[in-house]
């Protein structure tokens, strides 16, 4: 995957911390759509201004891996 070769299943490194996250930016991504424009469910209260920024650089680093991860399935041709 993006050029890596695992010699055993990385699934097996997801701890339930990541599962977590991964479930924080589903919701996110649910409602900002596949690019993360808009504003979708966020963590804490309030609106973007009132997210922790490393928060919002995590959700960024998750839409930004996964949107490498299509072009990579697409053959490059995103």
């Amino acid at each position: 995957m993006l050029g890596q070769v695992y010699r055993t299943n990385p699934r097996r490194r997801i701890t339930e911390d990541h599962r977590e996250m991964l479930s924080v930016w589903r919701l996110w991504r649910q409602v900002a759509g596949p690019f993360g424009q808009g504003a979708g469910h966020l963590p804490d209260a309030g609106g973007v201004q009132d997210q922790a920024a490393i928060m919002l650089d995590a959700l960024e680093a998750m839409s930004a891996a996964e949107a490498a991860i299509r072009k990579e399935r697409k053959g490059g041709d995103e």
